[in-house]
């Protein structure tokens, strides 16, 4: 029996951010109820910090990933074992989430 939400994760390119389609996701949700998009920046991304002399493999970036979730369990904004996770990677998103699918 299903009891949570759908979960969206939209891991985008590398080079992109969420704050460009924001509107677009906006639009989407309209439409989508009991659903939440989790949109987000990895480091290095518009908007975050950048340090030139770090570089993140697929690896860091998906524990990032976990982490953030496993942050968002801990504080009831998702819940891990209930509810229903949609993963879409766009560009380099799609190894990055390829790689946390396969090493979960």
């Amino acid at each position: 029996m299903f009891l949570g939400n759908q979960v969206v994760i939209i891991c985008h390119d590398f080079f992109d951010n969420f704050q460009q389609n924001l509107k677009f996701y906006q639009k989407i949700a309209q439409y989508y109820t009991n659903t939440k998009f989790l949109l987000f920046n990895y480091p290095g991304q518009m908007f975050t910090m950048f340090n030139k002399n770090k570089t993140f493999t697929n690896e860091e970036l998906s524990s990032l990933l976990d982490g953030f979730l496993h942050f968002l369990d801990d504080n009831n904004q998702i819940n891990i074992e209930n509810d229903s996770f949609m993963f879409v990677g766009i560009g380099y998103g799609g190894y990055i989430l390829s790689h946390y699918c396969n090493s979960s």
